[in-house]
């Protein structure tokens, strides 16, 4: 799968996680680099998510090694290993927003898809 620059990739859990050991989760790179990453547990959603500098054209894996994952019923995961990927910056476009007779600030603006799914916020 690929993930975009803006994007964080996440892991979501059929069970509530109890505790998650940093220690036991690899982020590498395609040439087998260790990439430091930040994580967030999102337990309504029970949803991982994983922050990292992206690179273009890029392979990643996120290796969680036995024991990285707790969940609400004391269970422990196995091995698993994740693979995703970036693509070139030339696949992305920019969109330039000028916006006029804004009177309040802070302002948001929101992209959206047409089901109303926010593609971006700023």
């Amino acid at each position: 799968s690929n993930v975009g620059f803006r994007d964080t990739y996440n892991l979501k859990t059929k069970t509530p996680i109890d505790k998650i050991e940093k220690s036991k989760i690899i982020l590498l790179n395609k040439d087998s680099i260790a990439i430091p990453f930040e994580y967030s547990y999102n337990e309504f959603e029970q949803k991982i998510a994983f922050d990292f500098k992206k690179e273009e054209n890029q392979k990643y894996q996120i290796e969680l090694l036995p024991g990285a994952i707790t969940d609400f019923y004391n269970t422990q995961n196995d091995s698993l290993l994740f693979t995703f990927s970036t693509r070139s910056l030339s696949d992305y476009g920019n969109l330039n927003v000028i916006t006029k007779n804004i009177n309040r600030f802070p302002y948001i603006i929101e992209i959206i898809t047409d089901k109303g799914e926010v593609i971006a916020r700023e």
